[in-house]
C-alpha cells in the first residue's frame, strides 16, 4: 500500500516507521527536511523506504 503522512513529529515518525516496517511505501511531508532529527530518523529507518516531500 502507498501511504502519505503529513508531519514528522513524534506521531508521524512512529506511524511512518511502523507502516514501512510492514512493507508499505511511505511518503512523508515535512517543513524542514534538513533538520538533524529528521536526518537521524531516516538513517535509523532506512532512506530507501521513505520519500520526503519538500517545499
Amino acid at each position: 500500500m502507498k501511504i502519505g503522512i503529513l508531519g514528522t513529529g513524534d506521531v508521524g515518525r512512529v506511524l511512518g516507521a511502523g507502516f514501512a516496517g510492514r512493507g508499505h511505501k511511505v511518503m512523508i511531508g515535512t517543513r524542514d527536511p534538513a533538520a538533524q532529527k529528521i536526518q537521524d530518523w531516516l538513517e535509523q529507518t532506512g532512506n530507501d523506504v521513505f520519500k520526503l516531500l519538500r517545499k
